[in-house]
């Protein structure tokens, strides 16, 4: 209701002094009509308060009618806007044509301050909206048969501004993800649009996985590839694309075998649509051989990583991103077999060269980073495990967050360390850390929750039992004591006694 009053008296107070209270009141009842055609054409929470929603379709419905008599334009942005999510709409999203100042974008903006249907954040550069007054806007245009055109635009405008999901890309992606969200569910008709959508989802699906929301990304990257396969064809080389990130996706969200099974897939078609040294070749044998060490077929996928980091080495070079994560695979693999030196020898090589090429924060060196703990930790080297592991875990807090899975894996890892070592207080609180973030993040059946679990509820295990050990060795303790004392007691008075009982016969 507050929304509907804000309405009422902005356009009341636009048209002042030709429009009084009482003839809005008489245009509010002439539009109610209207309002309910428009209401019940919208099934869902609209209906949660009917009343409320009522009076906003009515409020909205008697100043749009006024914007689209008096300002075209104006009417063409709310309807553009109503599509986006209803926080954070950028500027660029809504005038992407034209940068010039005397374009009337300013003009329609004002128009539509006036009538409260968007407000104007606090660094000028972004808006928003009701959800009702999207709602509405949305119904009417679905009505009047413009849906289909808004939503091409929306779709156009918002594909050409959301980058790809690379680590450099994170900001503009985190502030454009929720309206990626709000695409998701506004599917298009015709074939160009179609194939924005698809891409726009793909590149979405990037950002996601790079930030550990698996479900998120599978979701979208499945869609992309349904739509790319359908548009496209199987083989194109962008539905490949979106094979893989559905592949990368399942693997974060420990979906193992299906994401081995899409990975074979994706390495197949690649090699033969685009030859066995192309790039996104290699790309996909580097994503099967991580998803079969995730398994444990550690011999298999030694095999691979060993002629994926060939292959890259020679197409690539050596100090290619997708070399050094070719090269952090095949260590990964290497102290999982329990070849530690050749892995720890091979991660410090990383690691130097992700310093150098990608810089101390990025994800990829920081990965690099845990892996060397690791194998430092199986080695035995406590000391230097645990300052690279404090290290690594406070980059990743500040780069990636508290609750991002490889923030969760280096809190994990150096639980194991300090468990290890005997110092329990701050192992148990670091296990417990991780297990809550694992639960909350990748969820109760992920292999990983699963493992932190497990070994959270050991350590917990076994110092219940020591406890208990202990405190029935101090019981056990006592009572000797105790024993002990009664029995010199009973020493001492039988002495007593005896020396009485002499002393009395004497």
């Amino acid at each position: 209701m507050p929304l509907a009053l804000v309405q009422a008296a902005a356009y009341i107070r636009e048209r002042a002094p030709r429009c009084s209270v009482q003839q809005y009141l008489k245009a509010y009842r002439q539009s109610d009509s209207r309002a309910t055609s428009l209401l019940n054409q919208e099934a869902g929470h609209l209906r949660r308060d009917a009343s409320a929603s009522n009076s906003v379709l009515i409020t909205w419905q008697i100043s749009f009618d006024h914007i689209r008599r008096t300002r075209q334009s104006a009417a063409g942005l709310l309807s553009l806007m109503s599509f986006f999510d209803r926080q954070g709409i950028q500027e660029a999203l809504l005038r992407r044509q034209s940068s010039t100042a005397d374009d009337g974008f300013e003009d329609d903006v004002l128009a539509l301050r006036d009538y409260s249907f968007v407000t104007v954040t606090r660094d000028a550069s972004t808006f928003e909206m009701h959800s009702l007054v999207q709602l509405a806007t949305r119904t009417w245009l679905e009505n009047e048969g413009q849906l289909d055109r808004w939503r091409a635009q929306f779709i156009s405008n918002l594909c050409a501004e959301l980058p790809t999901g690379e680590h450099e890309n994170r900001e503009k992606c985190q502030a454009l993800f929720p309206h990626a969200q709000a695409a998701l569910v506004q599917r298009p008709k015709d074939r160009e649009s179609l194939e924005e959508w698809a891409l726009l989802l793909y590149k979405a699906a990037w950002y996601a996985w790079q930030q550990g929301r698996a479900g998120e990304a599978e979701e979208m990257a499945v869609m992309s590839m349904s739509v790319r396969s359908e548009v496209l064809g199987e083989d194109d080389a962008e539905t490949l694309s979106s094979m893989g990130m559905v592949g990368l996706a399942r693997e974060l969200g420990g979906k193992y075998e299906e994401a081995e099974a899409i990975n074979r897939q994706t390495l197949a078609r690649r090699e033969k649509v685009l030859g066995p040294e192309h790039p996104n070749t290699l790309a996909s044998m580097s994503n099967l051989a991580s998803v079969l060490n995730s398994q444990g077929k550690h011999e298999e996928a030694e095999a691979m990583n060993r002629q994926t980091l060939a292959r890259c080495e020679k197409v690539l070079g050596p100090e290619h991103p997708d070399t050094l994560g070719s090269m952090s695979n095949l260590a990964s693999v290497l102290n999982s077999q329990g070849k530690h030196e050749e892995a720890e020898a091979m991660n410090r090589q990383t690691l130097a060269r992700c310093e150098k090429v990608l810089g101390p924060e990025h994800p990829d060196t920081l990965g690099s980073m845990s892996n060397l703990a690791s194998v430092l930790n199986s080695q035995g080297k406590h000391e230097e495990a645990e300052a690279m592991n404090r290290q690594t875990l406070a980059r990743c807090e500040k780069v990636l967050g508290h609750e991002h899975p490889k923030t969760l894996t280096s809190v994990h890892c150096l639980a194991h360390l300090l468990a290890k070592q005997r110092r329990i207080d701050e192992s148990l609180r670091l296990y417990r850390r991780a297990s809550a973030g694992y639960n909350t993040t990748l969820g109760k059946d992920h292999p990983t929750t699963i493992a932190c679990d497990q070994h959270y509820a050991a350590l917990c295990t076994s110092q219940e039992q020591h406890r208990l050990v202990c405190s029935s060795s101090t019981l056990d303790s006592d009572a000797r004591t105790s024993m002990r004392k009664r029995s010199r007691q009973s020493r001492e008075l039988a002495d007593v006694t005896i020396r009485s009982l002499k002393h009395q016969r004497r």
